[in-house]
């Protein structure tokens, strides 16, 4: 066969393909030079009028802590909001009683009954008050506790001993005490630093020392005012507050406060008074303040 010189090899004929096309990125923010991002932030996909959820609908869910141990603990006695772990989400902190429906009608206490708070120390350590609103079934449930200073002091007990025998009153013991704030007969616990104040034994209670003259009124009279309206039907809210002198950690006097419900549902000052925490001296026959004769920076 004769080859035609015009028709050409076809093995010489080179084959044509088309490119490879790379796959395409899936994101458009990847690349040498992306484009910006929006800045924009979508608009939730609801209809706020025609939905079935609104956003108030979140705030109806709020349940406060008092209204869910009160559901769970339904029938049962013996439970104190004072026996949660957190004092301070107790019910009855604030003084104006403004805590909405937790609050029954007429008086002081919460559907759980009578309740206690005591105050969180300062940053010094010192006791900052309490509060409580009491009854006889509260009381029942709830005992109180002495003292135990070899465990628990509170601040400035060591310098009020000391003290002590400088104005010629010994033994100290007699003289100055650790003094509870709510009361062990109004179920004031003994081994709480927030519920200790160091005092004089005259602004606590009755003499030990027949040198003493004691003081009148002192916090076991105010305390006895208390029990005793308990004990005749009658519930009470009572505070003890005590003051101090600048950075002193000794109180120079307590406030002491309570309102009482009588059985028709009045509520009557009981008291609204103050508590010297004054010291006789022996030696110079006079009273000393120790809350205001501590010095400054003393803590012990």
């Amino acid at each position: 066969m004769v080859k035609d010189p015009t028709r050409g090899d076809p093995r010489d004929t080179p084959i044509i393909t088309k490119p490879w096309t790379p796959p395409v990125d899936q994101n458009v923010y990847d690349g040498d030079n992306p484009p910006t991002a929006p800045t924009w932030i979508p608009k939730p996909d609801w209809d706020p009028k025609n939905g079935g959820w609104k956003p108030e609908d979140g705030v109806k869910a709020i349940i406060s802590g008092p209204s869910i141990l009160n559901m769970l603990l339904d029938g049962q006695d013996g439970f104190s909001p004072d026996q949660v772990t957190d004092p301070h989400s107790a019910p009855g902190a604030d003084p104006d009683g403004s805590n909405g429906d937790d609050r029954r009608g007429g008086d002081c206490r919460t559907s759980l009954g009578g309740w206690r708070v005591y105050e969180p120390l300062d940053r010094q350590g010192r006791a900052t008050g309490i509060e409580a609103c009491l009854d006889s079934a509260f009381l029942n449930a709830n005992k109180g506790s002495s003292p135990k200073v070899e465990k628990i002091a509170p601040p400035g007990y060591t310098w009020a001993a000391i003290r002590a025998g400088e104005l010629g009153n010994r033994p100290a013991k007699f003289w100055r005490n650790a003094c509870h704030l709510l009361g062990a007969q109004l179920s004031g616990d003994g081994l709480r630093y927030e519920n200790l104040s160091t005092c004089s034994r005259s602004a606590n209670a009755k003499r030990i020392d027949p040198r003493d003259p004691g003081q009148h009124p002192n916090m076991l009279h105010y305390e006895n005012k208390v029990k005793n309206a308990i004990d005749a039907g009658r519930v009470v809210q009572y505070r003890v507050t005590p003051e101090y002198e600048g950075s002193r950690v000794i109180p120079g006097r307590f406030h002491m406060q309570a309102d009482v419900w009588n059985a028709n549902g009045t509520r009557v000052k009981l008291f609204d008074d103050y508590v010297q925490n004054t010291m006789y001296s022996v030696k110079d026959g006079t009273f000393h303040n120790i809350g205001k004769e501590i010095p400054e920076g003393w803590h012990k």
